[in-house]
């Protein structure tokens, strides 16, 4: 099968039809290379009802019917059926013309060759599948089921799953069906709907990458990787990168426009707050003692925490030397 063959079955399908019948056919499929037409636009362009144009297309489509019980037809069913057969009966639309070998060119006069034999049945595109086709209405529901059940269960997890793979080739082929699901940039499968599956906004891309990363970035650093993930002509705007994450607290500037994520481990606070933080956990401290831990968290100058350890009425200088928080 390839696009050789659609076309060629194509013009013997129709050739037998009345020059109205097969004008309507053309109109209603988009078989001369343009788009399917409502039965309203045909009726328009030949100035006859909508009901009209139902009945010439029900016409035709009966008499081209019996054609598929010989030759070229009989070999499309045959083929289509063996594609079905190994997808248990569910096939979505746009890898079905792969299967076929033919290009998205032929995608027109495949759906009419499909709906010509009256042996398949077309679920078209909404807010919950991708155009799909299937046998009968009991592998319409296995396929349904399926992915009612997986996203049970990913809700149930409410994570993106890295270790998530299809069973076989048909419950892959039920989640290539459904809008509900979606890989991640960086491979993580889960809803679309959650933001780290399909992010939307220069927060959500932050927090991604920052994640994966494992190491603070720059906000103009940021700004550029996420440029590089959405491959689009507009440009992330960095001054907006560091305006969305300076006010979300899962992001800890760790000093000079640079963010790192509270949650793997960074900590958040001024300057004084993160030394005051390492006094009390460790017990007084000299100065070139506590500096160097708050360096390794941070991203302060020196001299900002020298002046800051100078505040008396944050912390105060013991006899030997070590500095403690100043208790109120």
């Amino acid at each position: 099968m390839n696009s050789g063959f659609i076309k060629k079955l194509v013009k013997e399908l129709i050739s037998d039809l009345s020059p109205r019948q097969r004008e309507v056919i053309e109109g209603r499929y988009g078989l001369k290379g343009g788009e399917e037409l409502t039965l309203a636009a045909v009726g328009d362009r030949y100035g006859l009802t909508r009901e009209r144009i139902r009945q010439i297309e029900r016409a035709a489509l009966n008499s081209i019917e019996s054609k598929f019980a010989n030759g070229s037809g009989v070999k499309f069913v045959s083929a289509v059926n063996d594609i079905f057969k190994k997808f248990r009966g569910v096939r979505e639309e746009a890898l079905l013309v792969g299967d076929l070998r033919c290009a998205s060119a032929d995608l027109n006069n495949i759906r009419f060759a499909l709906e010509a034999s009256s042996k398949f049945n077309h679920q078209p595109e909404d807010d919950d599948f991708y155009s799909f086709w299937y046998v009968d209405n009991i592998a319409k529901k296995q396929a349904n089921d399926f992915i009612s059940k997986l996203k049970a269960q990913l809700k149930n997890v409410r994570a993106a799953n890295n270790d998530y793979k299809p069973g076989d080739e048909w419950e892959s082929n039920c989640v290539a069906v459904s809008k509900h699901f979606a890989t991640s940039p960086f491979g993580q499968f889960g809803l679309r709907e959650w933001p780290e599956i399909v992010p939307q906004n220069s927060r959500e891309w932050a927090y991604l990458i920052l994640k994966k990363n494992k190491q603070p970035m720059h906000f103009t650093e940021l700004a550029k990787v996420i440029d590089d993930y959405r491959q689009t002509h507009r440009k992330t705007n960095a001054q907006t990168v560091h305006n969305e994450l300076i006010k979300d607290e899962r992001f800890v500037l760790v000093g000079r426009g640079t963010y790192g994520l509270r949650e793997l481990g960074l900590l958040p606070g001024t300057a004084k707050e993160v030394m005051a933080h390492f006094i009390k956990k460790n017990g007084p401290l000299h100065s070139r003692d506590l500096i160097k831990l708050v360096l390794k968290e941070r991203m302060f100058k020196e001299n900002t925490l020298l002046i800051n350890l100078q505040n008396r009425e944050s912390f105060q200088r013991l006899q030997d030397g070590r500095y403690d928080v100043r208790e109120v």
